[in-house]
């Protein structure tokens, strides 16, 4: 019986605009990231399951708003209200351990 051969190629995500594949669960998402319009309070907030998009969704605004884009978990450390001045995504939310002892998420 042939044996698969398994190579172990790098993976390089290719996150621009034209490589993202709307869905009826993304596509609001997408409108709300691409079409300019300001957002309540100017925050938006992508929630859903892995593989949804929210990670390219955030990728496709950063750069249309030139803004900085930083995985949660390289947060801690970080100014936080110097990052906060400017546009800022912030992927992989959830993955923030330490958040639960700052004092202002008690209010």
């Amino acid at each position: 019986m042939p044996r698969q051969l398994n190579f172990d190629l790098p993976v390089t995500p290719d996150y621009a605009r034209d490589r993202f594949v709307p869905a009826p669960g993304n596509a609001v998402a997408l409108t709300m990231v691409t079409d300019g319009r300001p957002w309540p309070a100017q925050k938006l907030v992508l929630s859903g399951p892995g593989g949804a998009g929210k990670t390219h969704l955030a990728h496709i605004w950063a750069k249309r708003a030139g803004a900085t884009l930083i995985d949660a978990q390289s947060l801690q450390g970080q100014d936080i209200m110097a990052l906060a001045t400017a546009p800022l995504a912030i992927d992989n939310v959830p993955d923030i351990k330490w958040l639960d002892s700052w004092p202002w998420r008690r209010c």
